[in-house]
């Protein structure tokens, strides 16, 4: 199940129209797609963790793993693998947790 917020930001029809018109100029594909050529759709799509946004949920375990890693300003290579095999989650994930708690944005999903 996916915790993050919605992407509730994200006029689609607009999205589809852009990813359209990038994959009519290279034969239905993305891929030989410039990255000039991208930056309209990757900015659409990005979310960031600033305080008006909807609050991302974690469980309390992954909260108290989020708190204490954000606490260090440098990781060792064992204090980060322990983060990542604790969360079950990527780096990549960590570290857009770790923004979001320091933005205030992080908050306990509630136990039902």
């Amino acid at each position: 199940m996916r915790k993050e917020s919605k992407h509730d930001h994200i006029d689609f029809n607009k999205l589809l129209d852009l990813i359209h018109a990038v994959e009519d100029r290279h034969d239905n594909s993305v891929i030989p797609a410039s990255d000039e050529e991208m930056e309209p759709i990757w900015k659409m799509c990005r979310i960031s963790a600033s305080p008006g946004r909807h609050k991302t949920q974690v469980t309390q375990e992954q909260y108290w793993v989020i708190e204490n890693y954000s606490r260090v300003p440098n990781h060792t290579v064992k204090q980060k693998e322990s983060a990542l095999s604790q969360l079950g989650h990527n780096y990549s994930w960590l570290s857009r947790r770790v923004h979001e708690y320091r933005m205030g944005t992080l908050e306990v999903e509630n136990e039902v």
